[in-house]
């Protein structure tokens, strides 16, 4: 059988409700440190998101990415550094890693709060739901190509 993913590597994707209905938060976790690197806007409008992770790369040591869809969690003020950090610890505590080695990404609707809350209360399904499928992870990300490309 030809492996299509990266050994080590692990995937989940939901709906935690920042959407209705359709998968908005996925998951990759490695099972050790891994490189990372990243390219990242030069707007002074960058969502928190962006400041966290890219504060965060490159590096050598990062065990996870968490990407929400449906909120941008852009141009909130002083709640969205807070909320993405949140994110990160949600996801370091559920995994036993530091925050610091969790890279946060959002994307969706600008200026609306983002809703925290419900990525925390979604973490345990996400986690449990980790698995060698990437499918359920990119589900969202392709979606949104899919709108932006005119699909």
């Amino acid at each position: 059988m030809i492996r299509a993913t990266p050994l080590g590597f692990s995937f989940a994707g939901l709906c935690a409700g920042i959407k209705v209905r359709r998968r908005d938060l996925g998951l990759v976790v490695s099972s050790r440190p891994a490189v990372a690197a990243g390219c990242f806007t030069t707007s002074r409008g960058r969502a928190a998101s962006v400041v966290w992770s890219a504060a965060r790369v490159p590096s050598t040591r990062v065990r996870a990415v968490i990407a929400a869809s449906g909120n941008a969690n852009c141009m909130n003020g002083p709640r969205e550094a807070a909320d993405v950090e949140t994110m990160a610890r949600a996801v370091g505590a559920a995994l036993d890693v530091e925050a610091d080695a969790v890279l946060v990404a959002t994307t969706g609707a600008i200026g609306i709060p983002f809703p925290v809350e419900k990525v925390e209360e979604a973490m345990p399904r996400l986690v449990a739901g980790l698995g060698d499928d990437p499918m359920p992870a990119a589900e969202q990300a392709a979606h949104r190509v899919a709108i932006e490309a005119g699909g």
